[in-house]
């Protein structure tokens, strides 16, 4: 019997590869959800969750490049909420608009340059660095907001986040800009090669030649941008900065990237599949609010399959690791 199994997943694999079968959880989703709600196949609500997939896809280029050395980035929605609320303050306030874009962005990038310099230099492990940038990011938000919302930015802001070209909104394209541009770093460059061969064994990476601790900074730094850039399309869509802003994105980004192939463990996955991860978190996040389940059991059930992507991330390790 067990070899009949290990032939029908012999068969699957070889057939049905592991992105063909999450294209599958796509369609059943989208199959079961809009059964039930006939509102989830309207223009809009496409457009919602184009939107918002977008968010996570943006920001999970970045943590796709931090998981595949080894690392990770719990920080990455505070620092999201950081250049929101810090940009659109300043905006509320006045005055040319390319000021605030200049001074969130480099917010961003200040503080992934942060998170890369203790995790690179002082060697202190990324879990621990990102985790106290998540607290400390988020403490800034709320000393700086006084937990109060800023919003009436000004129109020429708005167009970047409100703009439609041939009815898809702007930021799906800056968004696949972006994936394409990462995609060919990390398999065409030599930067890109140097993430992989940091995250299979930052040893011989460092032994061979390898700048670690200047690969692991600007990654780092690059994820800080990264966040950056879809604060400020977040708000320029909302019209509004307020403190809540990005709360639990980072496990909505980890648990696509790790959903779509990418190994926590590092050196193995793409950006390609973090598309793919990203839209069934999409999909799941948006089935929820069309069914009217509660924040509290969308928080639980975000858990449940951030615990299976990386219980299935374990399982591969394993499997791949019987097959040497």
């Amino acid at each position: 019997m067990s070899k009949i199994i290990k032939k029908i997943k012999g068969r699957v694999k070889k057939y049905l590869p592991e992105s063909w079968i999450l294209i599958l959880v796509i369609i059943g989703l989208s199959l079961i959800i809009g059964s039930i709600s006939p509102v989830f196949f309207t223009f809009q609500n496409f457009i919602n969750i184009i939107v918002s997939i977008s968010v996570i896809t943006i920001i999970g280029v970045g943590m796709t490049m931090v998981i595949l050395l080894g690392g990770i980035d719990v920080s990455v929605g505070s620092i999201f909420a950081l250049t929101a609320v810090i940009t659109g303050d300043i905006l509320a306030k006045g005055g040319p608009v390319i000021v605030p874009i200049i001074i969130g962005i480099l917010v961003g990038l200040a503080f992934g340059l942060w998170n890369g310099f203790f995790t690179a230099k002082v060697k202190i492990p990324a879990l621990i660095v990102t985790l106290a940038g998540l607290s400390i990011g988020r403490g800034i938000v709320l000393i700086y907001t006084r937990g109060q919302t800023t919003y009436g930015f000004p129109e020429s802001f708005l167009r970047i986040g409100q703009s439609r070209l041939l009815g898809v909104p702007i930021i799906v394209y800056i968004t696949i800009i972006i994936t394409i541009i990462a995609i060919f770093v990390l398999n065409r460059t030599s930067f890109g090669r140097s993430i992989y061969a940091i995250g299979n064994n930052s040893t011989a990476a460092r032994i061979s030649g390898i700048r670690v601790e200047l690969i692991t900074m600007i990654v780092f730094t690059i994820t800080g941008f990264l966040c950056s850039i879809s604060g400020l399309i977040t708000i320029a869509r909302m019209n509004a900065a307020g403190s809540t802003l990005g709360q639990g994105l980072e496990f909505q980004v980890i648990t696509a990237v790790v959903l779509g192939g990418t190994s926590i463990t590092g050196g193995r996955g793409g950006i390609g599949k973090t598309v793919i991860g990203a839209i069934i978190v999409g999909l799941i996040s948006n089935g929820m609010q069309l069914l009217g389940v509660s924040i509290f059991y969308n928080q639980f059930i975000s858990g449940l399959i951030l615990l299976a992507a990386v219980t299935l991330d374990v399982m591969r390790g394993k499997k791949e690791f019987e097959t040497l």
